[in-house]
């Protein structure tokens, strides 16, 4: 697995031996991206374990695991509940407000909460169907704080799969504006991740492209203004990566 970009990569690459095994390093300037991802997939309370020496690798101190979102909603079938994207809203009596995505791709809910623990399930799910995978950001407008955007993953796991830009004022009604990463010919890209970093301030999206087969990459685009997300062709697509225009 091999990282692609064209500028100095956010994140260290994903190497496959050639027996198959896959070993896995993540790196990034920031823990507050590895934190995010981490509370993207539903993990509790993370510490990260000292390092003994520089050669060392690094593993994470975790809570003992809690099950969420137990029960199933109609709508759902047969598949169940994959990522969870967490803002604290203060919103309609909750605190936290969570969008979760089906591990198939059959659709997005909702569930809210007010300790982390315990999550009400929106009981006009689902908010989008042919969905996966939402990453949310709040405050990433200045001249519209209450805007939340959405990353989605849109034909999911096919090789048409492609993540667009949603926004919504409400975090229930989502409006689709753009596709952020067009489809591929013969491959997927999917699985977004919305960061923004709290010191520098630069935004990161981060997803999966690959095959399933013999190529595997995660991707990392970054930008120093948000505005930029929402112009056309801000991420241009070929057979080989998705390169970043900076405009």
């Amino acid at each position: 697995m091999r990282f692609a970009s064209q500028e100095k990569p956010a994140l260290s690459s994903l190497p496959i031996s050639q027996q198959g095994k896959r070993t896995h390093q993540l790196r990034h300037s920031s823990t507050g991206f590895i934190f995010h991802c981490l509370f993207l997939l539903g993990v509790g309370s993370t510490a990260f374990a000292q390092q003994q020496d520089s050669t060392a690798p690094t593993y994470l101190s975790l809570s003992t695991p809690q099950r969420v979102l137990p029960t199933a909603q109609a709508w759902e079938g047969k598949e169940f509940p994959h990522t969870l994207s967490v803002l604290e809203l203060n919103r309609d009596g909750f605190r936290y407000w969570g969008w979760y995505g089906l591990n198939e791709g059959k659709g997005i809910g909702l569930a809210r909460s007010n300790d982390l623990v315990h999550w009400t399930k929106y009981e006009k799910n689902p908010l989008w169907t042919n969905a996966r995978w939402p990453s949310v950001l709040d405050k990433a407008d200045p001249t519209n704080p209450e805007l939340l955007y959405f990353a989605i993953t849109r034909e999911y796991d096919t090789p048409s799969s492609h993540i667009v830009l949603a926004t919504s004022l409400d975090g229930i009604n989502l409006k689709e504006d753009k596709i952020l990463v067009p489809g591929v010919p013969n491959q997927r890209n999917q699985n977004p991740n919305f960061f923004r970093d709290p010191v520098s301030g630069r935004f990161y999206l981060t997803f999966y492209r690959g095959n399933d087969h013999d190529r595997f990459e995660i991707v990392s685009r970054s930008q120093w203004a948000w505005r930029n997300y929402r112009k056309p062709n801000c991420f241009c697509a070929d057979v080989n990566l998705a390169k970043w225009c900076s405009r």
